[in-house]
């Protein structure tokens, strides 16, 4: 949040970019570009027994939450043939319609809250 407050207050564009550099948009020179692939943006909380959910961080991918909720005797409602690749962040960003969406719904409605840092480094 700190890094973004400066940018913000020296007016140098942030532009966050996916976990596969492939895939993400080329930035303006002078562009701070943030991965949500470092260590700490993948991080998996236990999955709550009572309610079934789970936190994670944007850039944990697919496969780890499949991984972690089936070992807590649940299930992901969404998957993709890239889970091992797709992080949670960029799939609610895309608001992603997987294989099941015809059974469930597309990955927004599935989630329960988001907690986001806005440009200025608030959240």
């Amino acid at each position: 949040m700190a890094a973004l407050r400066a940018c913000a207050q020296c007016g140098v564009p942030v532009v966050p970019r996916a976990a596969i550099p492939a895939w993400s948009v080329a930035a303006s020179p002078g562009t701070v570009r943030p991965c949500s692939a470092r260590p700490g943006f993948a991080d998996l909380e236990p999955v709550d027994q009572l309610s079934g959910q789970v936190t994670v961080s944007t850039g944990a991918t697919l496969a780890a939450v499949q991984r972690r909720v089936r070992e807590a005797g649940y299930d992901v409602a969404v998957d993709l043939a890239a889970r091992d690749s797709v992080t949670i962040g960029g799939m609610v960003a895309t608001n992603a319609s997987p294989l099941l969406v015809l059974r469930w719904e597309p990955i927004r409605g599935q989630a329960v809250g988001l907690e986001a840092v806005l440009a200025d480094g608030g959240c």
